[in-house]
């Protein structure tokens, strides 16, 4: 199943950067999101969600740098759920970003302090007004020949 132009925020919960053979650079995020339920109950609750994304040579580079685990982020792009069958024969599904996404930073409310660390969008965090890319923020132009594929 695939959901193009799809923005998705939370919290980044695992980031790793790593060097291919080819000398290629890619950061892989890991983004935790916050999403309102209701129990069998009818009481409120918060389930997370996970969706990944990879960010190839410069992009690579400014999420390294200016990103950490923790970081409150928005990633805008094409996403896709892919399902697949564990070594245990169980049924997995994974949620990507396909092709090249885009990642803006988002400001952590002040007042929600360690819950929007821990617990993706709930709490006290509310979206800015606007989501535009802050203006001090460097703006990535990746050239299509540096892409693996």
């Amino acid at each position: 199943m695939s959901l193009p132009s799809t923005t998705v925020i939370g919290n980044i919960q695992r980031m790793e950067t790593k060097v291919l053979p080819n000398g290629k650079r890619i950061t892989n995020v890991s983004l935790s999101c916050g999403v309102k339920g209701k129990d069998k109950d009818g009481n409120d609750k918060w389930d997370n969600f996970y969706v990944s994304a990879a960010f190839w040579e410069k992009q690579s580079d400014f999420v390294a740098q200016y990103f950490k685990e923790g970081s409150v982020a928005e990633i805008k792009g094409d996403l896709y759920t892919h399902q697949y069958t564990k070594t245990d024969g169980s049924r997995g599904q994974e949620t990507k970003f396909h092709g090249f996404p885009t990642i803006s930073f988002l400001p952590k409310d002040k007042d929600s302090g360690q819950q929007n660390a821990n617990h993706g969008t709930q709490g006290n965090y509310s979206p800015p007004p606007s989501t535009q890319p802050m203006s001090n923020i460097p703006e990535i132009d990746v050239n299509e020949m540096e892409i693996p594929f």
